[in-house]
């Protein structure tokens, strides 16, 4: 493990500014660093990838981390700097009003309960539900939900739905697995979903259409799968993945 030093400093001053980067991104800020600091650019990604190790080694005892996750849309690669502590879900918001961590709590609610896992609300409900809960003109809820999308928090559709993005449920998963649960053969009133392939959430993809079956994927993971199989992976269920159902907003 490398020595953590000054390099490392200004990695997590620029990754706790910006919360969120695309990979390439950060591999070209990793190597312009590296070269800064006299350290070997040959390889940014490897750079990359030893450089946020050994900050999360560091900060991780102050509560913080960088995680790595994918797009669930595009599949790029992101990294994202979060918040680990569980004790109260949403500590870096202090931003935010009372109030308006109300409109935080009830907007991921609506997210994460929405029909037929559609994982997204109208941006109008949206609207709508921050009008109510401030007791203020719509247009302080326009600029609330601005806030949350420049802040990183949420995301809207091309057809206008919000979305939770990759920063806020890295962000959140220790919250939202203890308050929502996910989906398995234990549990399966869960309200969260599981890639079967890759381990990681799902906000977007597929899902076995078995109203009780728990196995899903992301896109990219269930073409993979179909390659092989057609039957769905989880043994109690005998429907086809031909019939599976999307996840996320259509």
């Amino acid at each position: 493990m490398e020595t953590y030093g000054e390099v490392h400093r200004v990695l997590v001053t620029y990754m706790r500014a910006v919360r969120t980067v695309p990979a390439d991104v950060l591999a070209r800020k990793a190597a312009i660093l590296a070269r800064h600091f006299e350290l070997d650019a040959s390889d940014p990604r490897k750079l990359t990838h030893e450089l946020v190790s050994t900050v999360n080694v560091q900060i991780g005892r102050l509560g913080f981390r960088i995680d790595a996750v994918h797009d669930q849309r595009t599949n790029a690669l992101h990294y994202v700097f979060v918040n680990a502590r569980s004790d109260e879900y949403i500590q870096s918001c202090t931003a935010y009003s009372a109030p308006e961590l109300d409109v935080i709590k009830q907007l991921v609610d609506s997210v994460v309960c929405a029909h037929r896992y559609a994982y997204s609300v109208l941006y109008a409900m949206a609207k709508q539900r921050a009008t109510a809960v401030l007791k203020q003109k719509t247009s302080d809820a326009v600029y609330l939900l601005r806030r949350l999308v420049d802040d990183g928090w949420i995301e809207v559709t091309s057809l206008d739905r919000v979305v939770l993005s990759a920063l806020c449920l890295a962000e959140l998963r220790t919250y939202l697995d203890d308050k929502y649960g996910f989906m398995t053969a234990a549990d399966p009133l869960g309200k969260l979903l599981w890639c079967i392939v890759c381990e990681e959430m799902v906000t977007v993809g597929r899902k076995c259409g078995g109203d009780e079956c728990y196995a899903a994927f992301h896109n990219k993971c269930f073409g993979v799968y179909l390659h092989r199989h057609v039957e769905c992976p989880n043994a109690g269920c005998s429907i086809s993945l031909q019939d599976s159902v999307v996840v996320g907003p259509e």
